[in-house]
């Protein structure tokens, strides 16, 4: 069954609802709202951590209701309907992109990458 979750990404920070599409129903459905009100983040689907052999969506960056860059993820595990705190980006960033792929060096592993953005002091990324 194929489900799709939806982050509203915006330049606001502000916390929105998130809706999972689910393919059975052909529609839409509430999930757990991310923990912090954020805006301008990026999201991306990989291999949840943590021994959930599923698959989680990471929500990472962004801008906090005062506009400033910050580097926290949340991982969302479909299986549980919660966001978990994982390893925070290594540095702030806002409007930029994420992707899973394969690990350098590790083939065999998924990695999320974030790629490019603007940093907390607002230089390009």
């Amino acid at each position: 069954m194929a489900r799709l979750i939806a982050l509203t990404v915006g330049f606001l920070a502000i916390s929105l609802p998130i809706a999972l599409a689910n393919a059975a129903t052909n529609g839409w459905a509430a999930v757990a709202t991310l923990p912090s009100a954020i805006g301008s983040e990026a999201a991306a689907a990989a291999p949840c951590n943590g021994g959930l052999t599923t698959t989680c969506v990471y929500s990472m960056g962004g801008l906090s209701t005062s506009q400033n860059g910050i580097s926290a993820v949340e991982m969302y595990s479909g299986a549980t309907n919660t966001w978990k705190a994982v390893a925070s980006l290594q540095t702030g960033r806002s409007s930029f992109g994420a992707t899973s792929g394969p690990c350098a060096g590790a083939t065999g592993s998924t990695c999320v990458y974030a790629v490019g953005g603007i940093d907390v002091n607002g230089a390009t990324l």
